[in-house]
């Protein structure tokens, strides 16, 4: 009796080991932020939220990376005064109603998601970014960016 109890908690703790090990090594990766934190994504976000401020929404979250990753509150501090204020994605809860809400007063938002940067050719850049408050399939955007006269210019907007 003794003896199937032993296998069978080394069999239990073998199986618990191969399940830990299979489930962290298939974690969704974070996004390095830093290859995010630029001029070129500050002044893309502001293009964008003077495109959705003519929605209203009262807040915007920002993310990085295919899995969404917070940006550093340095980054964050460029938007220091903007109106509706921009805080990090980990600041909201989406319940399943499909809502983007300020977990701290409740206020509703937008997750503006830079997904990725893809360098082009002559030092031109598109940039995905995903946007909650678009249907499902619909909410993809390729931004194709260049660096004019000293900042950064959308030169035109296509669905992903």
């Amino acid at each position: 009796m003794k003896k199937v109890v032993l296998i069978t908690l080394i069999l239990g703790i073998m199986a618990s080991g191969v399940w830990w090990q299979y489930h962290r090594s298939h974690r969704p990766q974070l996004a390095n932020v830093v290859d995010y934190e630029s001029d070129l994504t500050e002044q893309l976000l502001n293009g964008i939220f003077q495109e959705l401020d003519q929605g209203e929404p009262l807040v915007y979250f920002v993310a990085f990376g295919q899995t969404p990753t917070d940006p550093h509150d340095t980054f964050l501090e460029r938007f220091t005064n903007h109106v509706p204020p921009v805080l990090k994605f980990s600041s909201c809860v989406t319940p399943p109603n499909g809502m983007v809400i300020d977990a701290r007063d409740g206020r509703l938002g937008v997750i503006v998601q830079i997904i990725s940067i893809k360098p082009c050719s002559g030092g031109e850049f598109d940039v995905l970014v995903a946007f909650s408050n678009q249907p499902s399939k619909h909410d993809r955007f390729i931004y194709h960016l260049v660096n004019k006269d000293g900042g950064w210019q959308v030169l035109g907007r296509k669905s992903a």
